[in-house]
């Protein structure tokens, strides 16, 4: 049976979760609840308007729009608002209620780091679903992907427009295809999701809007694949982008010139930059909100995309917000969000005493979201230590086990993350769907009795004061922490704890502060003790596209290192390295595996659980407090915003939160 969606399947509804409500935001009209379609982080959501329509036996005979939309019609300077909608608009049931029309959202901007109103731009070829793991057709109206999992066929939206009104069909995924993909000056190499099996990826179409990738191999991770590519980067506005590439224009060359480029392709490259350092204005997209302006103060200005996809329940076009405002000047974005300057915005735990004294005054409410990390600071001893008298020390699932016991994490959790966050150790977080309670609670308890037995076992004795424990070779047992100096967040304070709570069982800690590429460095030339970051890749979706923090050498450029020689003897067929033992081949096998079955299936499961359970047993990595929380204020004028849930780079920050459902009270 081929895998067909052309609906929002009722299954996600079982396999989301429940999000925080709050009380229900008076507006125009109550948000409906739903039977048989999908529970987004924002609302619910149905793929076309004929799925609505079918599921609730509701019809939507009228389109409405924003005033500001309707003055633009009026004065002729856009067509009316059914025609700016694609045959099949998404239909989106919001958060609390029904929006009004209107207002100025203001957010924080900083190059780096994603702000409320860059990240509310985000539009992904498919959404991903509460359970983190399964996807929701969104920018498409349908897709099938074939039993065997090499071609994958879209369905577009059929009448759907670019933000300056021009139609998006298959014509715009060609020239991506052809003229971007292929292009060596703006693609370099190919890889990853394009190359499955070992070939790039052929691209087809069949009239202006199916379009058929078919792959040499089998990719069951594709759809999560481009959930994670953010931006729907296969379909490109060519009736814009064209004039600056050479195959359509014969003076490109003069053009970059003349523009103050090098090349034509930094040109190109330029000219279509999307998100938060977008700086080209008349760039046609298709987020909710199009930017407009980038003022000499680095302040950007977006307005609504009046040829935007999506309506509420109502028939009104979405997003509400008329216009978004980011703001630059990070230094003072806590003063301006506790003054209630900022409509949303993360903060740290270290002002949350601040930002709960300011409430009233700065008229917005206080939220805790979750970090989804499974552990917010996490060691990693260094298996493959070019010492190997400390090679056999840290090889030793006893040390390991004896490390991992002698973290009081309770204490962690209270001194440095003000009481928010779980004590655990450093594997998924629960949401995973094989994730299992045990694993979390893994040598996670505070025993210092244990941990000194342990060492004892392994004859590691106290020298003639007691003070420390002795190598084999009579020298202090003594271990490294080297920290990165840009974080994460608490480390220096967890540190601190850590080193007394290691010397108390004899193991002589020293912490080092290194800066970042150095630190890259020695990971990747095995001259660290051990390795210190975030255990970030934590959630099913990361862990299913590419698991790895979980196999050698643990991290994307040995983050981690703890295992970067056995990663070369497995790379290379034991012609170098050391050879790992059987245990960490395993867990290679199954990291390359995972990818490569279908979600939710049997052996999926069987074989992300063994995988998690591999690393856990094995200690790879100690935790000490994850799913911690921070602080968010938001504005008690903007409604539909959940009061619960997950902020992270994986999630895509707000966009998770479905901001054009967002809406501000008069």
């Amino acid at each position: 049976m081929r895998k067909t969606v052309w609906v929002l399947l009722a299954f996600l509804l079982a396999a989301g979760f429940v999000w925080g409500t709050g009380g229900k935001e008076a507006g125009p009209a109550e948000a409906e609840e739903m039977v048989g379609a999908a529970t987004t982080n924002g609302g619910t959501v149905y793929a076309t308007l004929a799925e609505y329509e079918k599921a609730t036996g509701k019809k939507i005979t009228e389109f409405r729009e924003s005033p500001a939309m309707s003055e633009k019609v009026a004065a002729g300077e856009l067509p009316p608002v059914e025609q700016r909608l694609p045959e099949q608009p998404v239909v989106f049931v919001p958060h609390e209620s029904i929006g009004i029309y209107g207002g100025q959202f203001v957010g924080p901007y900083a190059v780096g780091e994603q702000s409320a109103v860059e990240s509310s731009q985000y539009t992904e070829v498919f959404e991903l679903a509460p359970n983190g793991r399964d996807v929701i057709p969104n920018l498409v109206a349908g897709y099938t992907l074939s039993d065997d999992y090499t071609v994958l066929t879209m369905q577009l939206r059929e009448g759907m427009k670019w933000s300056d009104g021009t139609p998006l069909t298959a014509d715009d995924c060609l020239f991506w295809y052809n003229d971007i993909l292929q292009n060596e000056n703006l693609t370099p190499a190919v890889g990853g999701v394009w190359t499955a099996g070992g070939d790039l990826v052929k691209v087809t179409t069949r009239g202006d809007y199916t379009v058929r990738f078919e792959f040499a191999g089998a990719n069951p991770s594709v759809l999560q694949r481009l959930y994670a590519s953010g931006f729907p980067e296969m379909f490109r506005p060519k009736h814009y982008l064209s004039k600056f590439h050479p195959t359509y224009n014969a003076d490109v060359e003069k053009l970059a010139k003349d523009e103050g480029f090098d090349s034509w392709w930094a040109m190109f490259q330029s000219k279509g930059e999307r998100g938060e350092r977008q700086s080209n204005l008349d760039l046609p997209v298709v987020f909710p909100w199009v930017l407009t302006d980038i003022t000499s103060r680095d302040e950007h200005y977006y307005e609504r995309n009046p040829y935007y996809f999506k309506i509420d329940s109502m028939g009104n076009q979405l997003p509400y917000i008329d216009t978004m405002l980011s703001l630059p000047g990070t230094e003072t974005f806590t003063f301006k969000a506790m003054s209630g300057e900022l409509d949303i915005y993360k903060g740290e735990m270290a002002d949350y005493v601040a930002y709960k004294e300011n409430e009233e005054k700065g008229d917005y409410r206080l939220l805790m979201c979750d970090e989804a990390e499974g552990s917010k600071v996490t060691y990693s001893f260094n298996q493959n230590h070019k010492d190997p008298v400390l090679r056999e020390i840290f090889g030793d699932i006893r040390f390991r086990q004896a490390m991992s016991l002698a973290i009081n994490r309770d204490e962690i959790k209270e001194i440095v993350y003000r009481g928010t966050g779980i004590p655990r150790q450093a594997t998924v977080i629960p949401a995973t769907t094989y994730y299992e309670d045990w694993m979390g609670e893994y040598f996670a308890e505070y025993d210092v009795d244990e941990a000194n037995e342990l060492l004892d076992e392994m004859g590691l004795k106290w020298d003639r004061n007691e003070e420390f424990r002795l190598r084999p070779d009579g020298d202090t047992l003594s271990v490294i922490i080297e920290m990165l100096s840009i974080g994460p967040w608490g480390a220096p304070q967890v540190n601190e704890l850590v080193k007394e709570y290691w010397e108390a069982v004899g193991v002589k800690t020293t912490i080092k502060s290194v800066e970042f590429n150095l630190y890259l460095e020695r990971g990747l030339a095995n001259e660290r003790d051990m390795g210190l970051w975030i255990m970030d890749s934590a959630n099913e979706l990361v862990n299913y596209i590419n698991p790895n923090q979980f196999y050698p050498p643990w991290g994307w450029n040995a983050i981690f290192g703890a295992g970067v020689e056995w990663e070369k003897w497995l790379k290379t067929n034991g012609a170098e390295g050391l050879k790992p033992p059987d245990w960490a081949q395993r867990i290679y096998e199954l990291a390359g595996k995972l990818p490569m079955l279908e979600a939710g299936t049997d052996e999926y499961m069987a074989t992300g659980r063994e995988l998690m359970a591999l690393n856990v047993q094995n200690l790879v990595h100690i935790g000490t407090v994850g799913l911690t929380q921070f602080p968010c204020t938001v504005s008690n004028a903007l409604v539909n915003v959940p009061d619960k849930g997950h902020w992270s780079g994986v999630y895509h920050f707000w966009a998770y939160y479905d901001p054009e459902q967002w809406y501000l009270k008069k």
